[in-house]
């Protein structure tokens, strides 16, 4: 039986730092595709940026959460950060826009990360 230790949480690390980006832009092109072919409206274009990064950090800090051997809410709480960071990095070094209404945004990463964070720790109750 192999034990989880550092190796483990490297390698959950690394799947987080690839998983996040392609999840937001796969949801960003699903999006996109939607309200260039008129399913959306040009007004849903910040709910749907709201949905994304929501979805996106809540199932990201989830699988951080229960992957984790020890510790799991802080890591999962830690996902969302690094993720809220990797957004404010890229806005900042692609587009060169500054921290305009980036407040909404970073709230529901954060909220959507304590929330699947909590989730995730909790135990397990074995029934029988």
């Amino acid at each position: 039986m192999r034990r989880r230790g550092k190796r483990g949480s490297r390698n959950i690390i690394t799947q987080l730092l690839v998983a996040m980006p392609l999840l937001t832009f796969l949801l960003a092109f699903v999006c996109a595709k939607m309200i260039v072919s008129e399913i959306l409206r040009e007004e849903s274009i910040m709910p749907c940026v709201y949905t994304i990064v929501g979805f996106t950090s809540f199932l990201a800090c989830l699988y951080c959460a229960i992957r984790m051997p020890q510790k799991k809410a802080l890591w999962g709480i830690a996902t969302a950060g690094v993720y809220a960071a990797m957004l404010l990095l890229g806005n900042l070094l692609f587009f060169g826009v500054g921290y305009g209404q980036i407040l909404p945004i970073i709230l529901t990463v954060l909220g959507a990360g304590f929330v699947a964070s909590m989730l995730g720790a909790m135990k397990r109750r074995k029934y029988a």
